[in-house]
């Protein structure tokens, strides 16, 4: 699977979902399985427990490694679902996009400054590459 351009949750925490079953909920008899950051099913076996008398259930894993994780779960009423979740040191990717933003605003400066530069040269009537 992919690497997570920007991890949601991190290695060693509990991730928690929720499985809307399709059509009647009695006989949906939902079946969940965990894919690591490989791919490949993980040994942990969610146990879906449903909320009240929703269509709703709930359950969670715990990853154990970066990487993009899935949950793909089933039902006997044709509900068939994968959701991603990116594992990874959160924190990480928000500290890049916080670098980015820094560039974007220094670049806009520079944009200012050079705009300055260009009105001192045309207002001394000097000549200046524009």
């Amino acid at each position: 699977m992919a690497e997570p351009k920007e991890a949601t949750y991190e290695v060693d925490s509990v991730i928690e979902f929720k499985y809307r079953c399709n059509g009647d909920q009695a006989s949906a008899s939902p079946v969940v399985e965990v894919l690591d950051e490989d791919g490949a099913v993980d040994i942990q076996v969610p146990v879906l427990v449903q909320i009240g008398t929703t269509k709703l259930f709930k359950s969670s894993f715990t990853p154990d490694a970066v990487g993009v994780w899935a949950v793909h779960i089933t039902d006997s009423n044709g509900g068939d679902v994968v959701k991603d979740f990116a594992v990874g040191v959160v924190g990480v990717g928000s500290g890049l996009q916080a670098v980015a933003a820094g560039v974007i605003v220094i670049d806009g400066k520079i944009d200012i400054l050079e705009g300055k530069i260009d009105g001192l040269a045309a207002d001394s009537g000097g000549a200046h590459f524009a």
